[in-house]
């Protein structure tokens, strides 16, 4: 998990625990894909799961999607086919067949 995730909370003493609403990465892209054409740009922040969320992604919905950012500390989060630029610990994907606007 990243610094500012879970562990940090118990770290700090918040150990009463929390309830959280959780949902997959497909149901949430479908439900904004069924009110517009594509996303220019998806923001991952999954707290270290980052790579397995953007696995996750089916076909069908990154062809929608024009460039994703995430923080990628393990250097794993790829798309096959798109290109990949890293900064510091942010990934930048940029899908070449929808370039963002």
């Amino acid at each position: 998990m990243g610094r500012g995730g879970l562990n940090a909370l118990l770290e700090r003493g918040f150990d009463e625990g929390i309830q959280v609403t959780v949902e997959h990465v497909n149901d949430a892209l479908d439900r904004v894909l069924a009110e517009h054409d594509r996303i220019d740009v998806l923001k991952l922040d999954t707290e270290g799961s980052e790579a397995a969320t953007v696995r996750a992604i089916r076909p069908d919905i990154l062809a929608r999607i024009g460039r994703i950012y995430c923080e990628d500390e393990t250097d794993e989060v790829r798309v096959a086919g798109w290109d990949r630029r890293v900064s510091c610990d942010t990934t930048r994907l940029d899908n070449p067949a929808q370039p963002a606007t």
